[in-house]
């Protein structure tokens, strides 16, 4: 498990093997969320400029976040990943281990961090450990875990989805006024312009049916 603490100038990084906890703090990258920002726009863009970009920052933020020697044991398989702050967006499985060199266009021969790791998340170490059963203690009650547990973002209040859809009628009429639009939009809006997904509200209950049928624990958040 490697557990990440983002502070104001800080990124402390908690690492925890079957056998030992190793704790470091560095300093916080410089412009770290722009670096996230520009990352995930090099994994959707195909344009020479954005690929080049992704391939430095793929290298760059590996390397600052995976300091010195990071995962103890080289028979390590899986790796669990449990971000904060900014680090929630970034795709870690998807950073580049080492500087990468070869055809730019050659996707699968790129150093992911996904070759060497099976790579898996959570939301703490805390909900992370609840995920195990325990055998009951005496006078202590063993509540049944949840074998599904899904989070649907679906907004009842038509006043969030109205603010949502004005956000994104002004963002549009930016690109008509500002040629630097995208910088812009990030520094006004900083990720909140996020749009209800209503057909997760369908494809939630489905699965939850197939747990239900199959006498399984499921639970739905709407």
């Amino acid at each position: 498990i490697i557990s990440f603490f983002t502070g104001d100038s800080t990124v402390t990084r908690f690492t925890l093997s079957k056998t030992t906890l190793d704790i470091q703090k560095t300093p916080k990258p410089v412009n770290l969320k722009d670096s996230i920002v520009w990352f995930r726009y090099g994994l959707t863009k195909t344009s020479p400029r954005m690929q080049k970009g992704y391939r430095r920052l793929g290298y760059k933020l590996y390397q600052q976040l995976f300091t010195g020697n990071v995962i103890p044991g080289k028979q390590i398989e899986n790796l669990i990943i449990i971000p904060d702050g900014e680090l929630a967006v970034l795709p870690f499985e998807s950073l580049l281990t080492e500087s990468y060199s070869g055809d730019i266009n050659s996707y699968k021969d790129y150093p992911y961090l996904l070759k060497k790791y099976n790579i898996s998340y959570s939301y703490s170490a805390n909900i992370f450990n609840l995920t195990f059963s325990k055998p009951a203690s005496p006078g202590v009650e063993n509540s049944e875990l949840n074998d599904w547990i899904s989070f649907a973002p679906v907004f009842d209040n038509m006043n969030e989805q109205g603010m949502i859809m004005n956000t994104i009628e002004l963002q549009r009429q930016l690109r008509n006024l500002d040629t630097d639009s995208s910088m812009t939009n990030r520094s006004m809006f900083d990720y909140n312009n996020i749009a209800a997904l209503p057909a997760t509200e369908t494809e939630t209950k489905s699965i939850f049916r197939l747990f239900d049928e199959n006498g399984m624990k499921a639970k739905a958040l709407f």
